[in-house]
């Protein structure tokens, strides 16, 4: 009946697709036999694309292989300047492939009665930390074109994020182990940063205690801005040793962990001098180095 082919509103195409059946039948008496499984494909307007769900949406820490399977009931025209693959970042640059140049595998009609194609878009397109997107266009020898990127048809996209470098932090009013700043109460800017993936996770500690930890499962930003209030020291003992230790994963697990940032802020002049002094000294290498000279210029006077 080719009325099934009246498809105006694209209700019908949405359905052309892979399927597996099941089947398991039992008597009355409790007989049954194993179950049977055929699988069959409905191209009523052209490809059916499997084998890419693994990929969408998905973060990578390193540029990956992408394979995909197109299924047909024809075969396709590796010749029509309408079959290539079209590789888009999110920085603007496309990449447009000849189809046949990817396509790594052809498996012609046999007993499921179509044709696969499948694909393996290599990893040096995906060279460079971005946002990808991948299309594919086709024409069977029956003339019909086929797109995965069509979502009246199908829901076929592929995209996924390359994310190869670490997270960082940037403090911006404090330069770690500045002594000049004398205050009672001191708000040091923190900013954690990733620019491709996004902060999927953090902990941020201040002498040794949590300030902040945070886990998310989507929506990751890209800058997270934490304003952490820092009492100044008022006693030797409390100057030295202060850290800031940091802790941050992207979305494609890149990361750094447990880095630390000195803060040496009290709340007046002679506090830092001293501390200063206390960690020269502990510093006992640097500290009899300088003795040693002293001692050397002496004995030549």
């Amino acid at each position: 009946d080719y009325k099934n082919f009246e498809d105006e509103d694209g209700k019908l195409r949405k359905y052309d697709n892979i399927y597996t059946l099941t089947v398991e039948t039992k008597d009355k008496a409790g007989r049954k036999i194993d179950p049977v499984t055929i699988q069959f494909s409905v191209n009523r307007f052209g490809s059916n694309y499997i084998d890419y769900e693994t990929v969408v949406g998905k973060y990578f820490s390193s540029a990956p292989v992408i394979q995909v399977t197109e299924v047909n009931v024809n075969p396709l025209n590796l010749d029509d300047e309408e079959t290539f693959v079209e590789v888009v970042s999110n920085s603007g640059e496309t990449q447009h492939l000849k189809s046949k140049d990817v396509i790594i595998q052809t498996l012609e009609a046999g007993e499921k009665n179509w044709y696969e194609y499948h694909y393996a878009i290599p990893s040096k397109c995906f060279g460079v930390d971005d946002f990808y997107s991948i299309k594919l266009s086709s024409v069977d020898t029956a003339k019909r074109h086929s797109t995965n990127v069509n979502s009246e048809i199908n829901d076929d996209e592929i995209y996924f994020t390359v994310d190869t470098t670490n997270p960082y932090y940037e403090v911006t009013n404090y330069k770690e182990n500045d002594d000049s700043v004398h205050e009672d109460n001191f708000v040091l800017n923190l900013k954690l940063l990733d620019d491709t993936s996004g902060i999927q996770k953090y902990e941020v500690k201040f002498d040794g205690e949590v300030y902040e930890a945070v886990s998310k499962e989507k929506g990751f930003d890209n800058t997270v801005e934490l304003n952490i209030p820092i009492k100044g020291a008022e006693k030797l003992a409390d100057a030295s040793g202060r850290l800031l230790e940091i802790t941050v994963y992207d979305a494609a697990e890149n990361n750094i962990s447990g880095e630390t940032f000195s803060v040496r802020i009290s709340t007046n002049f002679w506090v830092n001098a001293l501390a200063k002094l206390q960690d020269f000294y502990h510093n006992t290498p640097a500290f009899w180095g300088t003795v040693a000279g002293v001692l050397v210029i002496a004995g030549g006077l």
